[in-house]
């Protein structure tokens, strides 16, 4: 009989953090992004992901949980500090270390 490979077990995908909340959902995906900046359609969208996420595991959030994705996507736009938001252009930035 030919030998055949094992096969590894898959290791299972990391289980997402609890959610920690809009800025700091906020800081951890700025801090993960190339330049800790992000256009604000796109720091939108991974917030909005991960909330939805968290939610759809039965994360605290009684009162989101029948929010609509427009409502989220206010409610993930509204969590951004002023201080992340620059007028010159339509990135989001995480300032440098206690600037929030």
């Amino acid at each position: 009989a030919p030998l055949q490979k094992k096969r590894k077990p898959s290791s299972p995908s990391p289980s997402p953090s609890p959610w920690p909340g809009w800025r700091p959902a906020l800081d951890e995906a700025l801090g993960a992004a190339p330049g800790r900046a992000l256009p604000w359609p796109r720091a939108r969208a991974l917030l909005l992901k991960r909330r939805r996420r968290a939610l759809d595991a039965g994360a605290d959030g009684a009162d989101e949980g029948d929010a609509s994705e427009a409502e989220l996507g206010w409610r993930a736009l509204a969590s951004i500090p002023r201080s992340y938001l620059s007028r010159e252009d339509t990135m989001v930035r995480l300032p440098p270390s206690g600037d929030g």
